[in-house]
């Protein structure tokens, strides 16, 4: 469970803020023209891409294991937070936007204290699902992070995933409920 948080957590911590600041931005501030939607639309794309390619690129460059599938989950996560950014800000109500513009407030401080605020729980729930979801389709690069059965140092150094635990468990299930008993 070690090595999975020393890879979820820095992942989290990197694709986090800017997952959600892209969501924000292409969503309520960004020119309603092409080049935005189309960035849109490719970072749809990303969501979908093979997080294993990601993490054996970066192994490429020469980072350590666990450096390598955090930074890989990170560019997996980042697209998966501005579609979950999307999702919780298009579920506030538009009539709350109009009546703080119409109330003399600038679109800026609606978005501030108004949408944000109410698009908060929204933004959580579907943050820690589409984070859940990354890391369930990232188990084989969570693996590429560890390749050391039991025991972690550091996230340069290879350390046990939940999945890899698990993985030596069942293959060594049979071995366990055939023990003899004292």
């Amino acid at each position: 469970m070690s090595g999975t948080l020393l890879v979820v957590l820095p992942a989290v911590g990197l694709a986090g803020p800017v997952g959600i600041g892209a969501g924000i931005y292409l969503r309520e501030l960004a020119p309603a023209h092409g080049a935005w939607r189309s960035l849109a639309r490719i970072l749809r794309g990303l969501a979908e891409a093979s997080p294993l390619l990601a993490g054996l690129a970066f192994m490429g460059l020469g980072l350590g294991p666990g450096v390598a599938a955090a930074l890989a989950l990170a560019v997996v996560l980042v697209p998966r937070f501005v579609r979950a950014t999307d999702l919780a800000l298009d579920s506030v109500d538009p009539r709350l936007r109009s009546a703080a513009e119409a109330l003399g407030a600038s679109p800026w401080d609606a978005l501030r204290t108004l949408v944000l605020p109410a698009a908060r729980p929204a933004l959580v729930a579907r943050g820690l699902r589409e984070v859940a979801r990354g890391v369930g389709e990232a188990a084989p690069l969570i693996l590429l992070g560890a390749v050391e059965p039991l025991g972690h140092r550091a996230l340069s150094e290879p350390a046990a995933a939940l999945t890899l635990v698990l993985l030596v468990l069942a293959a060594n299930a049979h071995a366990v409920w055939r023990r003899p008993r004292p």
